[in-house]
Parts: C-alpha cells; structure tokens; sequence
C-alpha cells in the first residue's frame, strides 16, 4: 500500500510527499525490479526537489539494482542536477547534521520511537551515508524487530557497494552531463 500511494504521489508530482512515501517503501524486500523503480522514483523527486547529492546517488542505486539503460526523459531531468552537485558543499548538509544530533540525544535517553524518527529522516539527508543505515538497523532490532533490521543491514551493503563502485559513479556522470 505504501508503494502503490507513493507511486500516486509520483505520477500527481507531489514530489516531497513522494519522497518520504517512496522512502518507507524501501523498508519491504522487494525482487529487484521493484526496488529498481523506487529507486527511480526517489531520484527523480529528489531532482524536482532541488537536492541534486540525494537525486544523483538514487541514480546510483537506480543504475546499480536496474543494470539497464534509463529513459532518456529521466536522464534530461538528472542532467540539470549534476551542473547543481558542483554547487554543493562536500561535507553533509546542516539539515542531516541537526538530525544526527537529535538522533544522538534521543538514543543516549532511550527515546528510541524519537531517535528511530531522527534515523530515518538521516537517511533520506544523507543516503549515501551506510553508517546511519547499519543504525537503523540495531536501533530495529533493539526494537525487536529483526526483519526490518535484515531490510536496513542489506541496504547499508548495497550503499558500501555502490560507493565503490568508481565505473558505476562514472557511467552516471557522463550519462548526465
């Protein structure tokens, strides 16, 4: 249900509502395809949103889960977020670091449903950050809730692999130049 409504989002171009729906979806085990067109869709919202570090690295997990060529419609939107990423500082966005520290002081009080909150919106900041990811993950299973945790864990790795992958990285910004 969730997927199907951040879907509708996507198609309405209700791109932060979009974002945060398609984001919850990712927390299912979707076959490959599936996750593929998530992916697809976080890019692209995070593109009209004007977040052009988030929108290229979706692209990177796009590229990576799909393994095939994206319509160029959606390479013509991604086209005027590479120019942006040279704009943006290197280092991580004030909005993730105040999410870090809330996440923080929530956890050092075992506020967990208010850290568990502070986490996720953290890696929707900072997507290309597997460490907030492998948090999620303990703070679920802390939680109990050891499959979700499974969820986040597996998504951790695939940030570790796409982060390494260099030919992926390229491939992206020459497709997007």
């Amino acid at each position: 249900d969730v997927a199907r409504a951040a879907a509708d989002l996507w198609r309405a171009k209700r791109w932060r509502e979009a974002s945060e729906h398609l984001s919850m979806a990712l927390e299912n085990r979707w076959p490959e395809e599936s996750q593929a067109d998530i992916y697809f869709g976080l890019a692209d919202s995070y593109a009209h949103l004007g977040k052009p570090r988030q929108a290229f690295w979706h692209a990177l997990a796009y590229l990576h889960v799909s393994r095939k060529q994206p319509p160029e419609s959606w390479i013509k939107g991604l086209r005027g977020v590479a120019g942006l990423l040279a704009l943006q500082p290197a280092n991580v966005e004030p909005a993730a670091e105040e999410l870090a520290r809330r996440w923080r002081q929530a956890a050092q009080a075992s506020r967990w449903d208010e850290a568990l909150t502070a986490l996720r919106r953290l890696t929707q900041e900072a997507p290309w950050a597997p460490e907030y990811q492998e948090a999620v993950a303990a703070t679920y299973e802390k939680l109990g809730w050891n499959a979700l945790g499974a969820v986040w864990r597996l998504r951790a790795a695939r940030t570790r692999a796409i982060a390494a992958d260099v030919d992926l990285q390229q491939r992206l910004a020459e497709m997007t130049r």
